[in-house]
Order: C-alpha cells, then sequence, then structure tokens
C-alpha cells in the first residue's frame, strides 16, 4: 500500500458543481503567509539571502533579459500572486532594478497585502485593469484553480507587452487534461491538470509562442520526488510539474 500523502483526489471533466471551500482566504493559509512576508521583508532590508527567497520559477531570469532593452521600470502582473511569494525572490535577485509589481489576488488577501505593504513598489487589486500594460504577466502555480483558463489566458494577452510566465503549471506531455480535488487541512478546492499541448496550442491561436520550457522540482515530505499521485491510475499521474514562458509571435 503506498504511504504518498494524498492531495489529490477524484478524476472529473470539467469543473464539479459542488461550492469549493476557500483555501486561500482561511485565517491558517493567511496567518502562515503573512509571517513568511514579515521574515521576507527583515531579509531584504538587511541584504541577506536566506532560503527563504530561493525560488525555482523563472520569473528572476526572465526579468533580468528584458532589463537591458527596456529604459524605463519592468512592470510585471502577477495573477494569484498570494502575498508577494514570487516577489522577493525576484527582487533579492535583481536588488537594483526599477520593478512595479502588481499583485491580483482575492479580496481577504488584498486587505492583509496592502497593509503589509504600504508605501512599497508592490500593490494589490482583485481584478486585472481593463486597459492596464504590463511588460509581464505571471501566473505562479494559479492558472490551475481557474475554471475558465483559456478566458484567462486571452485576458493576460490583452495586457502583456512582452512575456506571459506560466510557472508551476500542473501540465505534461503523458496525461490526459482532467479535474481533480485538491485537499488542503480538511478543505478541497478544484484544480485542472492539463496536457500540455491543450495549453500550448490555445497559446499559439492568441499569438503567443513557447519560447522556453523547464520541469519544476517539487519537495514532499523533504525530499525533491515526482508529485505523489499514487491514488491515481498511471495514465493520471504528473511526474512534475512545469515552467513556460511564452513571447509574442512578433517579438519571437
Amino acid at each position: 500500500m503506498s504511504t504518498d500523502p494524498v492531495i489529490w483526489e477524484g478524476i472529473f471533466t470539467a469543473f464539479p458543481a459542488e461550492k469549493p471551500d476557500e483555501i486561500f482566504e482561511s485565517d491558517r493559509w493567511l496567518a502562515r503567509t503573512s509571517e513568511a512576508i514579515e521574515e521576507n521583508q527583515k531579509n531584504i532590508a538587511q541584504g541577506n539571502w536566506k532560503s527563504s527567497l530561493v525560488h525555482e520559477y523563472p520569473l528572476a531570469p526572465a526579468v533580468a533579459a528584458l532589463l537591458g532593452s527596456l529604459a524605463s521600470e519592468v512592470s510585471i502582473l502577477d495573477f494569484g500572486g498570494g502575498m508577494a511569494t514570487s516577489y522577493f525572490p525576484l527582487r533579492a535577485s535583481l536588488p537594483s532594478a526599477r520593478l512595479r509589481y502588481d499583485i491580483v489576488e482575492s479580496a481577504a488577501v488584498c486587505a492583509r497585502g496592502q497593509k503589509l505593504f504600504a508605501d512599497s513598489e508592490v500593490s494589490f487589486m482583485e481584478q486585472i485593469p481593463d486597459k492596464a500594460s504590463y511588460h509581464v504577466v505571471h501566473a505562479g502555480a494559479s492558472l490551475h484553480y481557474v475554471e475558465h483558463w483559456k478566458a484567462l489566458l486571452e485576458k493576460f494577452a490583452t495586457v502583456a507587452s512582452h512575456q506571459i510566465i506560466l510557472s508551476g503549471l500542473t501540465a505534461g506531455d503523458q496525461i490526459p487534461t482532467f479535474v481533480t480535488w485538491q485537499l488542503y487541512y480538511g478543505s478541497r478546492v478544484p484544480v485542472w491538470f492539463w496536457n500540455l499541448s491543450d495549453v500550448v496550442s490555445h497559446m499559439e491561436t492568441i499569438g503567443w509562442r513557447l519560447a522556453y520550457r523547464s520541469l519544476l522540482a517539487s519537495e514532499y515530505r523533504g525530499t525533491v520526488q515526482p508529485l505523489p499521485m499514487s491514488n491515481f491510475p498511471p495514465s493520471h499521474r504528473l511526474e512534475r510539474k512545469c515552467n513556460l514562458i511564452f513571447l509574442r509571435k512578433e517579438n519571437a
């Protein structure tokens, strides 16, 4: 019998009609995230490079690649960015870069984040602005929570000028596209797993070309290992999440 922790459960073709739990507005999640923010803010202020700032998503090198070609600050929209989970590794990696960093999140996260990031280059908002323009749109481990993900990618395409980065994406070449429940301390929320071609082909149809792809080394129980999905049939097991960077076709 497998000893894998059960993180995902069930296989569906679409989001269930049942209302999901508000995992990311729970007191437990907000409290833990706030503690991590305060530690990261202290580390950044002191110029310390701590393990809490290590991040395997490609946002920092992608932004670094833009710095030489842009005379102004680099503007970034981080969809589902929590309370700046990806901002701290970016700022630690590029301490002198001029950044504008906007995070799209739930009302509870925005309210907490605005207090913790008062008078900083980080801003919070509940929706993507209709007429905004950003050099980079980033979605880190967040797209899979969105039922109508194709419409969201199309929205990204209207506000991104240079790059769309999908990191920590639950997608692979060998699995079909399906929905499952993600479990979190007695709560659950539906999430997508994709056949990678479904995401890439949709991005192609809206004018964006895949320029970079890597696998994400995820840690479970203190060890870097494949996703613990032994409760799924082999056909639906994803070994590792991936990171993708898309460029506009006219810029690629």
